[in-house]
């Protein structure tokens, strides 16, 4: 005997057919401080800038994310947290991705970071003869990078060179005041963004926060 199967019958049949192929929606992303490190150095993709000291340990590494986003390392391959691209700014955020810097673009061709709040913390100004200080929220110069032919000269408050940084193929080096090896960033040639690595009295994810937005905003 055959079976005459109801128009309802039918539908009620591929409902249930197209219910069991509905996907999942996808899971939240984890934040920084869930995400596993990196296995080793090597691991890491060519696209990255890392900073290396005198023995070749990475201090700080800096990687494209995606467009406009970077992703920063610590010398144990632990995410500090991340830099995100704006249009006059960049903004920092920690392990937990919580907003925690912002680098914005000052008219007179400097910059300010600032906190969360919009706090000022430091200052940097651009001297007619292309020489930048930084300053504390106290208008206290910190740091002078100095411009020279093949990079900057970096130098503290008191004086003292804390880095001569130095354009070279692919890379920049990092040399005391007299000549002796401190280590290099490869991946950038750009001395007026790497250079911001040797400002001591940031951090130094504050001081990726200033690599990118000398390559990124700066430049534009």
């Amino acid at each position: 005997m055959s079976t005459t199967r109801t128009p309802l019958a039918g539908l009620t049949v591929a409902l249930a057919l197209l219910s069991g192929c509905r996907s999942e929606p996808a899971p939240a992303p984890a934040p920084l401080s869930e995400l596993p490190p990196r296995t080793s150095p090597a691991a890491a993709s060519s696209d990255r800038m890392r900073w290396k000291d005198a023995g070749e340990r990475i201090l700080l590494e800096i990687g494209a994310k995606s467009e406009g986003e970077y992703r920063i390392y610590d010398p144990d391959d632990a995410p500090l947290g991340e830099i995100r691209v704006q249009e006059d700014r960049v903004k920092l955020k920690d392990a937990q991705d919580v907003e925690v810097r912002k680098v914005k673009r000052k008219q007179d061709g400097g910059a300010e970071i600032e906190d969360a709040a919009g706090e000022r913390l430091f200052r940097i100004e651009l001297d007619p003869d292309g020489t930048y200080k930084l300053r504390d929220a106290a208008d206290v110069t910190l740091v002078k990078a100095k411009p020279k032919d093949d990079g900057y000269e970096v130098r503290d408050a008191a004086g003292a060179t804390l880095a001569k940084v130095k354009v070279r193929v692919g890379k920049l080096s990092f040399e005391t005041e007299a000549g002796q090896d401190l280590g290099e960033l490869k991946g950038v040639t750009d001395a007026r963004a790497g250079m911001w690595l040797a400002a001591e009295p940031l951090s130094l994810p504050e001081r990726a926060a200033l690599v990118v937005y000398f390559l990124e905003v700066e430049r534009r």
